[in-house]
């Protein structure tokens, strides 16, 4: 393309740019179209790289992925970093092309060499998470260093988890909480959730409750679901400072509309319960459900209370057993542990003995400090289980060993 030729298509791409926004004439998608057309086949980058966009939206032109990509391929292979990254999306989507992650990656790699700070943060973040890629934090550092020297707040929130993991760079939890405030003055919602968790638990920082809520405040405004959570958490503690149980439920409501489990449980006991907001069984199994439905094992759990006891919902131990066996299935030592003494009392379920140990012995493995104490007295007294001192004082001193004083007793007992 000659000098006369260059003058003619950057002409023509500016006012197919300026009919595009309506700047200075009449907007109008169709001569956009038509000038950004024009250049195109004169050969500018920039308006092939138009072209195509239109084409992928469907302005003044029916969508046709295939032409959008043909558009941003030629515009990519003249060096235009938007095409490259654009082209990259399209590779990853399989956009008007056939889906191909590494070609995608080569794509994202060269815009990103040119500075084009999506492509930097979307390497980084896939690095650092294996997405798509292995995972090498050293190179995701590198492209979110890159991403965030442009003022990028996502890749300098993404830098300062780095810092505080020792991700691709050695530990600092000080710096760490440098970079999450940069990136929270600059309105990240997640480096504002991020600041107050440090806050809230000193991390990296003296630990400060005032400004933990300050910055899960600010992260809340903008409907951070866990910041939401973590302010209901706080306001419904009652060892804390902060403590404000209708606005705790006004928190969890918040988290709730929005789909968090954790918050779905938690309101859903808080109207269990009647904390801060009025008694209301039905709404309590409503939120149970939600939460239930959502993976919640706690949810579960506390749903199958609910069936069992017939509260807020029609009596149903079928529904309870189901509902408790799902959260037994999650992992939660509680619903083992009531599972177990099910299968022992035979209560909604056939009594089986050696399925009641099972659920106890899942429990006390999990942490529960009544399954343990339960499961080192069945091998002390030898009582469906044959008797074993050693296993018995084990259970026993891991009970003990959280707080339980009966363990302990028994356990001081066995010793003599």
């Amino acid at each position: 393309m000659d000098e006369h030729t260059m003058d003619d298509a950057a002409q023509l791409n500016q006012l197919g740019a300026s009919y595009f926004v309506g700047s200075g004439v009449a907007q109008n998608d169709a001569s956009a179209l038509k000038h950004f057309h024009r250049a195109a086949l004169l050969g500018h980058m920039e308006a092939q790289y138009n072209l195509a966009t239109m084409y992928a939206f469907g302005r003044s032109v029916d969508a046709d992925p295939c032409a959008a990509f043909a558009w941003y391929t030629k515009s990519a292979l003249q060096g235009f970093a938007p095409a490259q990254f654009a082209l990259a999306t399209n590779l990853d989507a399989g956009n008007g092309v056939e889906q191909n992650f590494p070609q995608a990656t080569s794509w994202y790699t060269k815009a990103g060499l040119q500075g084009d700070v999506r492509a930097q943060l979307t390497l980084g973040l896939r690095l650092k998470e294996g997405i798509k890629v292995q995972k090498d934090y050293r190179r995701a550092f590198a492209w979110l260093r890159e991403a965030a020297k442009q003022g990028e707040p996502l890749a300098i929130c993404e830098l300062g988890s780095s810092f505080m993991e020792g991700q691709g760079v050695e530990q600092d939890k000080s710096q760490a909480v440098a970079l999450y405030r940069q990136a929270a003055r600059l309105g990240s919602a997640i480096a504002q959730f991020n600041l107050g968790l440090c806050y809230e638990v000193g991390n990296g920082v003296e630990q400060n409750s005032g400004l933990a809520v300050y910055w899960y405040e600010k992260s809340a405004e903008q409907n951070n679901v866990d910041a939401l959570v973590n302010l209901g958490l706080i306001f419904s503690s009652s060892s804390s400072a902060q403590i404000d149980l209708p606005r705790a439920v006004r928190m969890f409501t918040r988290a709730a509309e929005l789909g968090s489990a954790l918050a779905q449980s938690n309101l859903g006991s808080c109207y269990f319960h009647g904390i801060g907001v009025g008694r209301d069984y039905v709404k309590a199994a409503s939120q149970y459900q939600a939460a239930a439905d959502h993976g919640s094992a706690e949810g579960r759990m506390n749903l199958a209370g609910m069936y069992e006891r017939g509260q807020g919902v029609q009596m149903n131990l079928e529904l309870a057993v189901l509902w408790l066996k799902q959260a037994a299935d999650q992992g939660l030592a509680e619903a083992q542990m009531r599972l177990a003494k099910r299968y022992a009392e035979g209560t909604g379920v056939p009594a089986d003995t050696n399925t009641s140990i099972e659920y106890l012995r899942k429990a006390a493995e999990g942490g529960h400090s009544a399954a343990q104490f339960a499961l080192g007295g069945l091998y002390e007294r030898g009582v469906s289980l044959p008797r074993n001192t050693d296993l018995a004082r084990y259970w026993l001193r891991r009970a003990a060993s959280q707080g339980d004083n009966d363990a302990a007793d028994a356990l001081a007992n066995l010793a003599s």
